[in-house]
C-alpha cells in the first residue's frame, strides 16, 4: 500500500503555462519553418519555458508534478525541433557545425542519464546553466531561421568569424 504523505497536487498558473508550451509544440508542427507564425509560436514557447518555473517559485506553487510536467514539455519541444528545424538547418548550415551540435546533444543526453540514475526516473536537471544554454540555443536558432529570414541571408564565414546577417537586395 502506498503512503500518501504528499498532498495532492493543486493545478496552478505555472502548470497552465507549461501546458500551453506543450500545446504550442503540437501547433508548431503545422507552420512552415520560415513563417511569421512559426517564429511567433517559437518565441512564445521560449517565454513560457522561462516563466513557468519563475511563477511557480514566486507563488510558492513549485511541485514535483510541475517539474515533471516541465520536463515532458521540454522533451516534446525538443522532439518538434528535431522534426521541423533541424532538417532546415541541415540544408543551410555548414556540415562542420554539426559536430558542435552533436556535442551539445550528447551533453543533454548525459544530463538526462545522470538524472535517471540518481532519481530512478526520467528527469531534466533544471539548473541556471541549463536554462542559459537553452536560451542561447533558442537565440541561435531564431537567428538562423527566424524573423529576418525573409529579409536577410544567413551566411557562414569560413574564416572563423561565424554567422552574420546581410540584407537581401529588394
Amino acid at each position: 500500500m502506498k503512503d500518501n504523505t504528499e498532498q495532492s497536487h493543486q493545478w496552478n498558473m505555472a502548470d497552465t503555462i507549461t501546458s500551453l508550451r506543450m500545446v504550442s509544440s503540437v501547433i508548431l508542427l503545422h507552420f512552415p519553418v520560415r513563417s511569421i507564425g512559426f517564429l511567433a509560436i517559437y518565441s512564445f514557447m521560449g517565454m513560457t519555458d522561462v516563466l513557468d518555473g519563475w511563477i511557480a517559485r514566486k507563488t510558492g506553487t513549485a511541485s514535483e508534478f510541475g517539474a515533471r510536467l516541465d520536463s515532458i514539455a521540454d522533451l516534446l519541444f525538443y522532439s518538434v525541433l528535431m522534426l521541423r528545424i533541424f532538417p532546415y538547418l541541415w540544408q543551410i548550415l555548414p556540415k562542420t557545425i554539426w559536430w558542435l551540435v552533436m556535442v551539445i546533444v550528447l551533453i543533454r543526453l548525459t544530463a538526462y542519464g545522470v538524472a535517471a540514475v540518481k532519481y530512478h526516473r526520467f528527469a531534466a536537471l533544471h539548473t541556471w546553466l541549463n536554462k542559459l544554454t537553452g536560451a542561447d540555443n533558442r537565440e541561435r536558432i531564431l537567428l538562423s531561421v527566424g524573423s529576418l529570414s525573409k529579409y536577410a541571408d544567413l551566411q557562414w564565414n569560413h574564416g572563423g568569424e561565424g554567422i552574420w546577417i546581410t540584407q537581401q537586395p529588394k
